[in-house]
């Protein structure tokens, strides 16, 4: 019996050796799902196997790079992350198949390596953007639940739910997740309107300024903004991450209006890309901060561990933005999160209308449509002294 069984697993192995030779990769990341009971790795007596069909992968890694090409990079890329998910699961300690994976994804993303060589969670959801395969998603699940790491494994069972929600492990590690988070919840007030305050833009504010009739082209789901109403006699300024983070939205705004303006050849796009740069260049010119937006890197961090204490309320809000979207767009909207805290952009902002109200000696609201801050307002004021108001509160 136990030649047999030695003889299946050799030919398991004379599979995976075919797919490889022949380049059939799509085969090959359907076979490997379940090297893990076909190889009976726990069996010290198979231990040859086990090296021989790791080495097998790496063939395939390497055969799977010289066979690249522009046109199937993006598939070539998924393979090569699913083949990489299954050696980490033999060998965690192997950090060139994690630098190969940072790479991929940061190929994918464009986002910034991590300082100290790890793979930010968030890199797992870009990587899973590009192969809708749960199986290394739901292996962390499982192993921060062990750690106790509970709003990383929220975190990542998110994304499993929304790609496989008759995973049969989610009910379990729902219970279990959500025993164990902080159920604090925020206090609910209303501030007063501001009169003759100092007031920073959220970055959906001055998008909705920006976006406000301009001509028959209507932006879907904006709300009507009234620049006066906003400013009255406050004093409003841009910080410079909302300035970037709004230069960024334009340029995929812009894109996305052109693709529009071709499908529909009454509308000029020129005239309109023409207003919104003109409508960007003048909120910059008027309300500007001109000094760089410094901040203490640890101001960064209490406002992390502020948001840590409300972790279900902010995986309801989650829902809230997201629900309607396709799950394509959720994860992306997932990935710019970690630990399922507000976007770093926000992070940013109330960091530095923070720094600006300590360095100016007076008070420095935030104004701005997300609930990421509304609904908080009251306890943000109570932990760092800031305002937070909507723009209705403005009127």
């Amino acid at each position: 019996m136990g030649n047999d069984i030695l003889r299946r697993e050799e030919r398991y192995l004379q599979k995976i050796r075919n797919d490889i030779e022949e380049r059939l990769y799509d085969l090959l990341v359907l076979h490997i799902r379940d090297a893990y009971v076909r190889l009976r790795v726990h069996c010290e007596e198979n231990e040859h196997l086990r090296t021989e069909f790791l080495s097998l992968l790496e063939d395939a890694l390497s055969s799977i790079q010289d066979t690249m090409s522009p046109y199937n990079k993006r598939f070539m890329h998924r393979y090569m992350l699913l083949i990489s998910n299954v050696i980490l699961q033999y060998d965690t300690s192997r950090q060139d198949i994690k630098d190969l994976k940072k790479r991929i994804i940061e190929d994918f993303t464009h986002a910034e390596a991590d300082e100290h060589g790890y793979i930010p969670l968030n890199y797992q959801m870009n990587e899973v953007r590009l192969t809708y395969d749960v199986g290394y998603l739901a292996y962390l699940v499982k192993k921060y639940i062990e750690q106790e790491q509970w709003t990383r494994a929220l975190y990542c069972f998110k994304a499993v739910e929304m790609i496989e929600p008759d995973h049969r492990s989610l009910e379990q590690w729902h219970g279990e997740i959500w025993s164990n988070l902080d159920m604090t919840a925020p206090a609910v007030s209303r501030p007063e309107r501001p009169m003759g305050t100092a007031v920073a833009l959220d970055t959906n504010v001055a998008y909705g300024l920006i976006s406000d009739d301009i001509g028959e082209y209507r932006f879907k789901d904006r709300p009507l903004l009234d620049a006066s109403s906003l400013v009255g006699e406050n004093i409003v300024i841009m910080t410079p991450s909302v300035v970037n983070e709004l230069r960024n939205h334009l340029e995929f705004t812009k894109v996305q209006i052109r693709s529009f303006c071709k499908r529909h050849s009454r509308f000029d796009a020129d005239a309109l890309c023409s207003t919104i740069d003109k409508r960007f260049n003048d909120l910059v010119d008027t309300y500007a901060i001109k000094t760089a937006g410094c901040y203490d890197e640890d101001l960064i961090g209490s406002i992390r561990a502020f948001y840590l204490c409300y972790i279900p309320t902010l995986e309801r809000l989650f829902e809230e933005k997201t629900h309607r979207m396709a799950i394509s767009h959720r994860l992306r909207k997932l990935a710019q999160r970690v630990d399922m805290l507000p976007e770093q952009g926000d992070l940013e902002l109330l960091a530095e209308v923070v720094t600006l109200q300590e360095e100016q000696g007076r008070d420095v609201g935030l104004v701005s449509l997300d609930k990421d801050f509304t609904l908080f307002s009251s306890d943000i004021e109570d932990a760092f002294g800031v305002r937070v108001y909507s723009p209705s509160d403005m009127g």
